[in-house]
Formats: structure tokens, C-alpha cells, sequence
């Protein structure tokens, strides 16, 4: 997004929201709607989509479900009429996270693949990695670890290759953790510890980072697997220590539901509640009931562990009542994503209407009203293209240059209306040379009429030029004072060459009109052919 194209204060406004939104959320607010109250009183579209964009990162951030969707839908329905792909790009991969906590891996699932096209219109080859890393994550928790491996490798390839103090840690640590969890899941530890052992040989761990603190809980995993109870606990220890109400639950929920598996396991019950108790207080805001239908299946599992029937009865019957909660969690879900697609829809449909309009005004400025072939505008534009990829391949070029015998004399007899009448005819006369033999044709001026042909031969020139001036005689147009002859007639003038360096099109259209003033010195519906050195040698004049 170009945000040299607004004001000054526009884009202060837009820095400091990209500077402050995971920081100061208040204030990014704030800017984002000054942001999209801008956008919508100039009617940029961009602008919009960027204010609601940012504001869906905000409530990302601060885990407000309800607020985040309903931001990012809004600035999809924006940035789809702007398209602006790379935003578009990471809304559906946060909408891809979304739908994966409130339960639903086939919703999830396309919003990654739209993520994913929509990387791959803005020729965003990181981004795209980033959002595969999900997409891998999501194989995983499908039990697809294979599929999850086949995913991952690639982008830890890209990584590896495109090393910097922007992408590495960031996006690396990552890639490590969720390709150590498939390794394991599949058991594959060996290829999990070669993870382990390359993030602490890259990295030094400050257990500050939250996907730190992933790396931890997956590491723990690995040992618990292993049967090191040394290093498994220590891990715990690290994990305990650094796990507090400013965790990012939407990411690190299926971390640590692993990890609080773990610690049922070890009988860990003090670190296990730190754990279960944070993220029940983060989780009554975001409402996802997908996730606390997880939650308290983790303290049933804990209460049948430890004999605690009455806990027991009691979280079991509020699991039952979360899944009914989550039938209807499904349904919005569902309606959302259709009134989503119903938007798109909309938009793509409008963009389309647009598209079409706009070729419409497009043809009609380059087209001659009268005559409905190519005017001088789309002459300039196509000979210019057409002798360039002539000269680029090394084939010919034949332009024509002809006009109406006498077509003054027929307008003075016949009356004006008549006259356009004629060349409304010889027009759709020309228009059968395009379609049977590719030629462009335009009109030069007046009764004046260009024909421009790319890699025919000298001798089909020739009996083009023969076959359009026969074309224009079968009109049988009636010139009864003609100088020629008692119908319409025509007279031609052609340069055909093969253009080499140096050569300019300007060339060609000086030469056919010195081949037409030839002609027309000798005889009228008459055509002659030259080249560009118009020497006699070369010209061929119709007997």
C-alpha cells in the first residue's frame, strides 16, 4: 500500500498505527478511526481497508473475538475493491486462527487457502511461508503429520535461505516448533531433538518471547517422551515461571493444552492450575466455546486423575451444556462466512461491472464513431506495437494507405449522408481483410483509411491489395459521374519491408503514401506496392 499518495497527517496517522498496535492499543484505535472516517469522506477504499485492518490486529491482540471478526470482515469487503492482495493475505490467515480455536478446521482450512492466493497476487513469496507455517500447524492438529512434515520443510528451506534480522527469529522459531511436534506426533524423535538442538545453537532463549515459551512447552514434550525427567522438569520450571495474563491465547492455546497434558501426566497439580487458571480468565473474553469445551475437558481429565467425583459430575455436565453452546457457535460461524462470501461476491460482481465499463469507454475513445474501426488514437498506439514486434523477430510489415476515388465528387452529387453511408460500407468492406487475413485497420482521415499486416509475403500483399480493391467494386455502390468507373471505387498505396534497426514506423506510412501518390498519378482504382527504398526496381504497380 502506497502511503505517499495521502497527506501528511494521513500518514502520521498510519505510522504510528503500525508502530504502536501491539503496544498502545488505546491510541491505535483512535488513529484507526480517524483513519477510516478519512477514508470514507475521500472515498479510498484503501484507506478504509487499511483503518479496519488495524483494528482487527488491535482486538487480535487483546483477544476480543467478536470485535476482531467483525473488523476483518469489514476491511476484506475494502480491500477486495482495491485489491490490495497483501492485506487481504493476512486477514483470512488471521481469520484461518480464528475459526481453528472456535473449533472448525474446514472453515480454517480455506481461509489459509485464500490466504495463500491472495499472497500469491502480491508475489509475496515470505508471506506466503508465513501463512504455510499455519497451514502445517493445522495438519498437525488433524493428526495429518506426514502431510503437516511436507508443508513445513519447504518453508524452512525458504527461511533458511532468506536469513535476516527481519525474518529470522521471528519466523524460524516457529517452523521449529511445529515441525518438532509432526516429527514427534509421527514419532520421528531424532528428527524432533535435530529441531531442538538447532534452536539452541541459533538462538539464545530469553523465555520472554511467547513462541518461546511454545519452543519450551514442545520441548517438554520431547523429554517427557524420552523419559528425562532432569531436563523435562526443568522445562516446567522455565514455562511456570514465564506463563502470565499477557499471553496471546489465540496462539498459544493448543501449546498449552499440550503441555497441561504433560503435567497431568508428572502429577504436577500446582503448575497445572497456573496454567488452567490464566487461560480460563482469557478465554470468558474471547467466548470461544470451542476452547472452553477444551478447557474443561482438561479439568475432567484432572478431577477423574485425582477421584474428585463431585468436581467431576459437575464439569461434565457443563460440558455438555458447552456443546449444545457450540452447535449454535457453528451456525453464526457458518452465517458469518456466508455473509461474508455474499460481500465478496458483491464486490467481485461490482468490480467486474466496473471492468467492463471501463473497456466499453476504453474502445469507444479509440474506435471512429462513424465507422467503427480503429481511430487515430488506436492507430498510434497498435502500428507502434505492431512494427516493434516485427522488428524484434525479424518478420514483415505491410501498411496500406487507401482512399475513396473522387469522394468529394460523391459527396457533392449524393449529399453528405450519402457519403457517410459510402463509408460506412467500404469500412465493413476493410473489416473482412482483418478477419480473413489478421489485418489492423483504422481510419486515417476523412475517407482515408490505414491497413497494417505483420509476416505476410511480398506476393500476398500484392493479392490482398488485389482481392480488397475487387471487395470494394462487389459493393456496388452507385458513382454515376465517377472518373473511374459507375460505382465506388478505391486506390492503393503499400509499403511492405522487413524492418531493421533504425528504421522507424513513420517510415512505412511515409512510404505507402508516396506508393498512393504514385498510383494515383497513373491510374485511380489501381493499387502500388514498394518497400522502403521505393526504388522503380521494387515497385509494383497494377496494370
Amino acid at each position: 500500500m502506497d502511503k505517499n499518495r495521502y497527506d501528511k497527517a494521513v500518514q502520521e496517522w498510519m505510522e504510528k498505527v503500525q508502530k504502536n498496535c501491539m503496544k498502545d492499543t488505546e491510541l491505535t484505535l483512535k488513529y484507526c478511526n480517524d483513519i477510516i472516517g478519512q477514508g470514507l469522506k475521500i472515498k479510498d477504499d484503501s484507506l478504509i481497508a487499511f483503518g479496519y485492518y488495524y483494528c482487527g490486529v488491535v482486538y487480535y491482540v487483546l483477544n476480543d473475538g467478536n470485535r476482531f471478526f467483525e473488523a476483518v470482515t469489514n476491511a476484506l469487503s475494502y480491500l477486495s475493491k482495491a485489491e490490495e492482495w497483501e492485506m487481504m493475505a493476512r486477514c483470512y490467515n488471521f481469520l484461518g486462527i480464528t475459526a481453528m480455536n472456535r473449533g472448525n478446521a474446514v472453515i480454517g482450512a480455506d481461509y489459509y487457502m485464500n490466504a495463500i492466493e491472495c499472497s500469491k497476487k502480491a508475489q509475496n513469496e515470505a508471506l506466503a511461508a508465513i501463512i504455510s507455517v499455519n497451514i502445517g500447524a493445522l495438519n498437525t492438529m488433524c493428526g495429518r503429520y506426514k502431510e503437516a512434515i511436507d508443508v513445513l520443510i519447504p518453508v524452512y528451506e525458504y527461511f533458511s535461505e532468506h536469513k535476516s534480522s527481519e525474518l529470522d527469529s521471528g519466523y524460524m522459531l516457529p517452523i521449529y516448533q511445529n515441525l518438532s511436534k509432526a516429527y514427534m506426533c509421527c514419532g520421528k524423535l531424532e528428527e524432533a531433538k535435530k529441531c531442538f538442538d538447532n534452536i539452541h545453537r541459533e538462538y539464545k532463549m530469553s523465555d520472554e518471547n511467547y513462541v518461546e515459551v511454545a519452543i519450551l512447552c514442545a520441548e517438554a514434550m520431547y523429554y517427557h517422551i524420552m523419559g528425562d525427567d532432569e531436563n523435562c522438569e526443568k522445562l516446567i520450571a522455565r514455562i511456570h515461571k514465564a506463563t502470565n495474563q499477557n499471553i496471546p491465547i489465540m496462539d498459544m492455546f493448543d501449546d498449552y493444552y499440550d503441555y497441561c497434558k504433560i503435567l497431568l501426566c508428572r502429577d504436577k497439580s500446582q503448575e497445572f492450575w497456573h496454567i488452567v487458571n490464566i487461560m480460563e480468565s482469557m478465554i470468558k473474553s474471547l467466548d470461544f466455546v470451542n476452547l472452553q469445551m477444551k478447557l474443561v475437558g482438561l479439568k475432567i481429565k484432572y478431577y477423574r486423575q485425582y477421584g474428585q467425583n463431585a468436581e467431576y459430575l459437575q464439569a461434565t455436565g457443563l460440558y455438555y451444556e458447552l456443546s449444545e453452546h457450540l452447535e449454535a457457535e457453528i451456525r453464526v460461524m457458518m452465517n458469518n462466512v456466508f455473509n461474508l462470501r455474499k460481500s465478496l461476491e458483491k464486490v467481485k460482481r461490482e468490480n467486474e461491472q466496473m471492468e467492463e465499463e471501463n473497456k466499453r469507454l476504453l474502445i469507444k475513445s479509440e474506435t471512429d464513431p462513424l465507422t467503427n474501426v480503429g481511430n487515430r488514437f488506436r492507430l498510434n498506439d497498435v502500428s507502434e506495437e505492431m512494427f516493434r514486434q516485427c522488428l524484434q523477430n525479424g518478420i514483415s510489415l505491410t501498411v496500406e494507405i487507401l482512399d475513396v476515388d473522387d469522394f468529394k465528387g460523391y459527396n457533392d452529387t449524393n449529399g453528405h449522408q450519402s457519403g457517410d453511408e459510402c463509408l460506412v460500407k467500404v469500412a465493413q468492406a476493410l473489416n473482412t481483410m482483418q478477419k480473413e487475413h489478421g489485418a489492423f485497420v483504422a481510419r486515417y482521415g476523412g475517407d482515408e483509411f490505414i491497413l497494417i499486416y505483420q509476416g505476410i509475403t511480398r506476393e500476398e500483399a500484392v493479392s490482398y491489395a488485389e482481392e480488397l480493391k475487387q471487395k470494394v467494386m462487389d459493393l456496388q455502390i452507385p458513382f454515376a459521374k465517377s472518373p473511374v468507373a459507375d460505382v465506388v471505387t478505391i486506390t492503393q498505396g503499400l509499403c511492405w519491408d522487413i524492418p531493421v534497426s533504425g528504421n522507424r514506423m513513420w517510415d512505412y506510412l511515409h512510404s505507402a503514401d508516396n506508393m498512393l501518390y504514385r498510383v494515383k498519378q497513373k491510374q485511380r482504382n489501381n493499387y502500388c506496392v514498394g518497400n522502403l527504398k521505393e526504388t522503380e526496381e521494387h515497385i509494383i504497380m497494377s496494370c
